[in-house]
């Protein structure tokens, strides 16, 4: 994927699109990406966040990843955060 802009572009703004570019380039080929952690306490909105993932460092049973269907928080196993 790339990032196109016009050829009158500031230089900055040609830079800038470029190490977008990149970025985008290089993400998803096998890097680890971090995860943002929240306690139970303070899982964000989950309806702001669908498709999201995070980890809760405090999840009943151990820490685990979690993603927003648009309504809840969800284990892996499509079970609510409790």
């Amino acid at each position: 994927m790339a990032i196109t802009i016009s050829r009158d572009a500031p230089a900055w703004a040609q830079r800038f699109a470029d190490d977008v570019s990149r970025e985008l380039r290089t993400s998803g080929r096998g890097f680890p990406v971090a995860m943002a952690s929240f306690p139970k306490a303070d899982l964000p909105d989950a309806a702001r966040w669908a498709s999201c993932w995070i980890w809760v460092p405090d999840a009943t049973g151990g820490a685990v990843p979690a993603y927003s269907d648009g309504t809840d928080w969800l284990r892996p196993n499509s079970t609510v955060i409790d």
